[in-house]
């Protein structure tokens, strides 16, 4: 004031009165002090700075909250996940006995009146691994396991085989299975892709009661980029507009005479399997006139492959068979002594399952050495087997692979209490199968790394003879 220039204060008075003092120079001298009682407005500021504080602090309890609801809820879905893995391997092992003992039965009741009880076995235990399978690639989908090992490959591996393997159920049904031949490549997941075709010719089977099932390759441009369609056609029912977003969500089933051979798990699996490729899904389906299904996928220039004389180092497609064993039974090969003089090594350690396993390879006409161990494997391993049959999990912590690699690192030769040389190790060409019911990505990558021959459990006899067949013709 003195200096003659603006100011301002506030004070608080005894009584609790908030004043606020403005003063000002006047134009033509002097100066004016103004006195406004400000205690209300300072009485609402300080609400509102409460309020904010008192917000600021629900926020950070409410977050907290949150953050330890999504962690239990994560606990739980991963430890609803790693329940379910452990289970689908602990039933695995009981479904591999039962199959190949069904398979088995199957045989030698055939053209007798036990035929058709055998026959329902096999097929009720077929659908019951199926079941479980779709559980289990839910479970990975659901955890984030699974993950894609993309690579160039002709789309006619994958869709010829596909064709060969459901044409015997789509005949039989009275329904025509056709495909037009492709010699297009794609970049992608060669396994999931499969699975993703084969739920998509399953589910095209199942619902057509008659008519014919179609599946072709149509080229297209995605954002400028050379793609293909690959389509999957049906004469079925056709799916009604207000159905055909909700079919891809989990359990869902259209009405369908055969709705009680699935849960409704195939399209989510397509769906989740092909978002995890980066692939899209479209579905164009008319009432009383049938559907399509189409995956898009990028077109890919051929690359340079190789041929193999034996299946070693080769993944056979866990999920590559029809739905249904009608295929596998009417597929009986004249010659069923192919493995005559033939010696074959199995490791197992579930007694059912070597039971049933050295049966079937017996009835084959192989020579069959057992064992459940490290021990026992490289005691029988002096005898050269053709062939090692060896499962992943073994008793004690011990793993196949690892027996494996014991083997490989014995020397060739030892020398005998006569002081000759004899051969310890057997022929290098020897066939090495890995069976496993733990299908984890970890265990495929090892057994190609280890060129070894794949096949989860439970394992098909007819998956298992083609492997064989193809090492020995």
């Amino acid at each position: 004031m003195l200096k003659g220039s603006r100011h301002k204060y506030i004070r608080k008075q005894h009584d609790g009165r908030v004043i606020e003092l403005n003063g000002a120079p006047l134009p033509g001298g002097g100066y004016v002090t103004t006195y406004s009682d400000i205690t209300e407005y300072i009485a609402i500021q300080d609400e509102l700075k409460e309020s904010k504080s008192e917000l600021e602090q629900r926020v950070m309890r409410r977050t907290k909250e949150l953050q330890l609801a999504k962690q239990q809820a994560d606990a739980a879905n991963e430890s609803k996940t790693k329940f379910l893995a452990a289970a689908g391997h602990d039933l695995m092992q009981p479904f591999n006995a039962a199959t190949l003992f069904a398979s088995m039965l199957e045989k030698k009741t055939k053209n007798s009146e036990l035929s058709g009880l055998s026959e329902g076995v096999v097929n009720s235990l077929n659908n019951a691994q199926t079941l479980l399978s779709m559980l289990l690639d839910m479970t990975k989908l659901d955890s984030g396991v699974l993950k894609p090992n993309k690579i160039t490959f002709a789309l006619d591996d994958v869709l010829s085989s596909l064709v060969t393997e459901f044409s015997l159920i789509a005949s039989q049904r009275d329904i025509s299975l056709k495909y037009v031949k492709t010699n297009c490549h794609t970049h992608t997941d060669k396994h999931l892709f499969r699975r993703v075709i084969q739920n998509l010719l399953s589910n095209a089977i199942r619902y057509t009661q008659k008519g014919s099932v179609l599946i072709g390759v149509r080229q297209c441009t995605v954002k400028g980029a050379k793609a293909l369609n690959v389509c999957v056609y049906d004469t079925g029912p056709g799916i009604p507009l207000h159905q055909q977003e909700a079919i891809f969500g989990e359990f869902h089933q259209l009405e369908n005479p055969n709705s009680s051979q699935g849960i409704g798990l195939g399209l989510t699996i397509v769906d989740g399997v092909c978002k995890l490729l980066g692939h899209s899904v479209s579905l164009k389906s008319a009432l009383h006139k049938g559907s399509c299904f189409a995956i898009t996928v990028p077109k890919h220039p051929a690359s340079a492959m190789q041929t193999k004389r034996i299946p070693q180092g080769i993944q056979a497609e866990p999920n590559s068979l029809p739905l249904d064993n009608t295929q596998e039974n009417t597929r009986e090969n004249t010659h069923s002594l192919f493995l005559t003089n033939k010696r074959i090594l199995l490791i197992e350690n579930d007694e059912q399952v070597t039971v049933a396993m050295q049966a079937l390879l017996s009835d084959w006409g192989a020579e069959v050495i057992t064992a459940t161990g490290k021990k026992d494997a490289l005691a029988a391993f002096k005898h050269k087997p053709d062939v090692i049959i060896v499962d992943y999990h073994l008793n004690l912590g011990e793993t196949g692979t690892n027996i494996l690699q014991s083997m490989d690192s014995l020397p060739s030769e030892s020398i005998a209490s006569s002081g000759t040389r004899k051969p310890l190790k057997p022929n290098k060409t020897a066939l090495r199968i890995l069976i496993t019911a733990n299908r984890s990505p970890e265990i495929r990558d090892l057994a190609a790394e280890m060129n070894l021959a794949y096949l989860p459990k439970p394992v098909k006899p007819s998956a298992l003879k083609r492997l064989l067949k193809h090492s020995f013709t």
